[in-house]
C-alpha cells in the first residue's frame, strides 16, 4: 500500500480513537477515573490533539516499523495532521447535529 495512502487511513482511525477516548459520553466515567488516579494523564486524555501525537507514534511504529528517525518523525507528525484535521470535522459535524436536534426540540 503506498505511504500517502497508508497515512490517510490510520490518521483518520486515530481520529475516531482521540475522538471517542477524549470527547465521549461513553468514556466520561474512565476519563473521570483517570484524572482522579493521575492529574496530567487525565489532562492528556481530554485533549484529541495531544492524544493524537502518542496514537501516531505507536502505531506508525507498529504499522511502519523501524523507519530511520528523521522518516520517523515526518511521518508520525503527518499523520497527527491528518488526525486533527479529520477530528476538527468530525467535532464540526457534531455540532451542527446538536443544532439542529435542539432547533427540532424547542
Amino acid at each position: 500500500m503506498p505511504l500517502l495512502l497508508e497515512m490517510l487511513l490510520i490518521g483518520l482511525a486515530i481520529a475516531s480513537i482521540t475522538m471517542t477516548i477524549s470527547t465521549s459520553y461513553v468514556m466520561d466515567y474512565p476519563r473521570a477515573q483517570v484524572t482522579k488516579l493521575n492529574r496530567g494523564l487525565g489532562e492528556l486524555i481530554h485533549c484529541p490533539y495531544c492524544l493524537s501525537h502518542w496514537f501516531a507514534f505507536g502505531i506508525v511504529w507498529w504499522k511502519l516499523g523501524l523507519l530511520p528517525l528523521d522518516r520517523f518523525f515526518l511521518v508520525s507528525f503527518g499523520v497527527v495532521t491528518i488526525a486533527s484535521l479529520a477530528s476538527l470535522g468530525i467535532a464540526r459535524l457534531f455540532s451542527a447535529l446538536d443544532e439542529v436536534d435542539s432547533e427540532e426540540t424547542d
